[in-house]
């Protein structure tokens, strides 16, 4: 089993990967129902910025910066 911060630097990238998903849906929606799925992907979107910046804030104060490395959190996200 992976240790804590392994699976909350998983968590923080998986979160971070679904913030960035639902941001690139919000422009690339189109068709009849496009404003309301437009605004839904928006909220969804915006509803993560907190929840993101909250745990990794608390990452950086558990085990250090290196939790949040932007190129280790990226292969991650991948």
């Amino acid at each position: 089993m992976q240790n804590a911060a392994q699976q909350l630097s998983d968590l923080l990238a998986t979160l971070r990967a679904t913030h960035f998903a639902h941001w690139t849906g919000h422009w690339q929606v189109k068709g009849n129902p496009y404003y309301g799925d437009h605004l839904l992907l928006q909220r969804l979107y915006e509803g993560l910025d907190n929840e993101i910046d909250t745990l990794a804030e608390k990452l950086v104060a558990m085990f250090g910066v290196e939790i949040v490395n932007p190129a280790q959190q990226s292969v991650i996200m991948n």
